[in-house]
């Protein structure tokens, strides 16, 4: 696509996709195929580019027939040994046919609509040969966009094995772009642990549901303390809804009942619905299938709720409160843990550490005051009848 800045000369860029490394902390699983929501990271990449930009580029040097599958032309590093992104620019640049190219990595699916627009309002100011993205803390070099006429410096700055992007920046004519604040355009996934992070961060960036989790060590009494307080909840007009982390294998329906019969026929989704309820029963037999927290809280109608309520997932990055009993002679799950945000416990708590300064210590037999919490926690004090 063709751009004329304010009393510049125009411009064209074409979209470059950065795929090509080996996403070594993935164990080797190509990350622009990892999955939010049942959708491919890059997918969220091309669909913000494809709004702006008529010309795009993938490259990438591994799981070429998979990629000739997205419709866009893919190209390869012209270095062996996936010698980094440098490398992936100067295919870039040299299979361009545009003034410019706009690289941006496979595996930061939060790109801002706008993306496109801010480095050229950049390049309409500067006439910069490369234009580089700045959190607001560090540059972020690869999300840039660069002159074709770049393409014989930086050739010539690998052919002499050199590979750092920043040092090869600074020696072009160099400007920065602000995106302070939208510092989550870069979130980047690069291990298991960020990719259901982000998964998570995905969800509740498209839900206003607010979200609040429950975790202890086993027999601790969460189900309990969750049986008394869901009513307690209720009684002040909240809409709630639950997730429980249940056992492998666990069953909702039993052997003679016309749902497990036609399940176990082979069917690997069934819907059973009467007047009252509905369920949706879906087999995940592998591991790759099984669903995340972000996945069961997608499945909730948002509308109809005020309030989910998650039982397990300890290790989700959410709010959480810890049901904690000394008398189990554990160590707390919240020591050190930015997001447990209160204890509810049965007695007084021993060995408290600096952080635990602005935790919240709550009585884990007194239900009206965690339900006070929950509602203050939730932003509807006003609403709470005293």
């Amino acid at each position: 696509m063709t751009y004329s800045p304010v009393c510049k000369q125009s411009i064209s860029i074409t979209g470059v996709i950065l795929a090509g490394g080996l996403a070594r902390r993935m164990g080797g699983k190509n990350k622009a195929f990892l999955k939010i929501l049942d959708k491919a990271l890059i997918q969220y990449i091309l669909k913000n580019l494809k709004v702006s930009l008529d010309e795009i580029l993938i490259n990438a040097n591994q799981n070429l027939k998979k990629f000739d599958q997205l419709g866009f032309p893919v190209i390869t590093d012209r270095l062996d040994g996936f010698a980094g992104p440098l490398a992936g620019i100067a295919a870039g640049l040299q299979a361009a046919t545009s003034s410019h190219i706009l690289v941006v990595p496979c595996d930061s699916p939060f790109i801002t609509d706008d993306l496109v627009s801010r480095f050229v309002t950049a390049y309409s100011q500067t006439n910069a040969d490369i234009c580089v993205a700045h959190d607001g803390q560090r540059l972020q070099p690869v999300f840039a966009l660069i002159n074709i006429k770049t393409l014989p410096s930086l050739l010539t700055y690998l052919d002499a094995g050199n590979h750092k992007i920043d040092t090869w920046y600074k020696q072009q004519q160099m400007t920065t772009v602000d995106f302070s604040d939208v510092p989550e355009t870069f979130i980047n996934i690069n291990t298991p642990e960020e990719l259901r992070n982000a998964e998570m961060q995905m969800v509740l960036k498209n839900i206003n549901t607010p979200l609040l989790g429950f975790a202890a060590h086993s027999g601790s009494g969460k189900t309990t303390l969750l049986t008394k307080l869901i009513p307690a909840l209720k009684a002040k007009s909240l809409r709630i809804g639950l997730v429980k982390h249940a056992h492998h294998g666990f069953e909702i329906d039993h052997p003679g009942k016309d749902s497990y019969e036609l399940r176990k026929a082979g069917a690997t989704q069934v819907i059973v619905g009467s007047q009252l309820r509905w369920a949706h029963i879906v087999e995940t037999p592998t591991s790759e299938e099984k669903p995340s927290l972000a996945k069961l809280i997608n499945h909730f109608d948002h509308d109809s709720l005020d309030l989910i309520l998650v039982e397990g997932f300890k290790l989700e990055n959410i709010p959480k409160i810890e049901v904690f009993r000394p008398s189990l002679k554990k160590e707390r799950l919240s020591i050190d843990h930015a997001d447990f945000i209160a204890v509810a416990t049965d007695e007084p708590l021993a060995g408290l550490t600096p952080s635990d300064q602005q935790m919240t210590i709550l009585d884990l037999n007194n239900i009206d005051e965690i339900a006070r919490f929950i509602l203050a926690q939730i932003d509807m004090k006003n609403n709470y009848e005293q």
